[in-house]
């Protein structure tokens, strides 16, 4: 029998990100300062601004990983000291490769992704398998699924990650630089896999300096400068390097993530009948 899912999806339109003068940053030392930002359900977000303009440290902040320093956050409603529904936010930061001393295959990574939706035993189901070899299907590596992750390319575990955050089921997937090193043709890619999450609903929060390639996923621009919010509106007229930014090239990873020297998703489509997010099937009664 199928497992029902285990969260009813959040509305379109309502909040899923709220943030009244908050600030994050690391010990004492403060790097985003009195932000307001409101982020509702199906909607798509790029956050662009100039190295050290704040972008990695804001998306950081969201998730626990930075210092919540002051003001209100609140995600899916709930502040977010006492949010305790984490995998409802997906994350593939921009340090995207795994270490060389990780012994697992692609798959083992990809089940972590399960890990909030199992029981006390952690025991992997049908429907948990499922999901997992969906996930990486939808990447692009299933024909890796049982290699070890240590013997792929940058590119292909970065995707590992990306097949490993979507394993969760995200209401909301928080991408760090996801284009960064990756050739045109790859980007495309990219992108129609996550036109096929736009598509059922996730909402997205991309922070990226390589804005051309993800105008066809990506409808509002949150533009950040010295730890602020300096402009939000729509995508359109935006141009593709926001003024103060650092130049813009493949290749291009900010603060310390190490360039990536693989591809990011090889030319191998994504099935037109797939379903894009992983989903866990509805009950069936008897």
């Amino acid at each position: 029998m199928n497992v029902s899912p285990t969260f009813s999806p959040t509305h379109e339109g309502e909040p899923v990100i709220r943030l009244r003068g908050a600030s994050f940053g690391y010990s004492d030392r403060r790097v985003v300062t009195g932000v307001d930002l409101d982020i509702r359900a199906g909607e798509t977000v790029a956050l662009l601004g100039a190295n050290g303009s704040g972008k990695s440290t804001l998306v950081k902040g969201l998730l626990g990983i930075a210092d919540h320093l002051g003001g209100d956050v609140d995600l899916f409603g709930t502040p977010q000291q006492r949010f305790t529904r984490r995998y409802l936010i997906g994350y593939v930061p921009q340090r995207h490769t795994l270490s060389a001393s990780v012994t697992a295959t692609v798959t083992e990574i990809v089940s972590a992704g399960r890990l909030p939706h199992q029981g006390l035993l952690g025991w992997m189901r049908r429907e948990d398998r499922r999901i997992v070899a969906q996930a990486i299907d939808l990447v692009g590596l299933g024909s890796l699924a049982r290699h070890d992750v240590a013997t792929l390319s940058g590119g292909q575990q970065r995707r590992v990650l990306i097949a490993r955050a979507l394993a969760a089921q995200p209401q909301v997937l928080v991408m760090d630089e996801p284009t960064a090193g990756v050739d045109i043709a790859n980007q495309g890619v990219l992108v129609r896999v996550l036109r096929r999450l736009v598509d059922e609903g996730v909402t997205l929060l991309v922070v990226t300096h390589e804005l051309e390639a993800l105008r066809p996923v990506l409808a509002r621009a949150v533009t950040m400068h010295a730890g602020r919010i300096v402009a939000d509106g729509s995508l359109d007229g935006v141009s593709a390097q926001p003024t103060g930014a650092t130049p813009v090239s493949h290749g291009h990873c900010h603060d310390t993530a190490e360039p990536d020297t693989g591809s990011l998703l090889v030319p191998e489509p994504v099935p037109p009948t797939q379903t894009a997010y992983p989903r866990e099937e509805p009950a069936r009664h008897a």
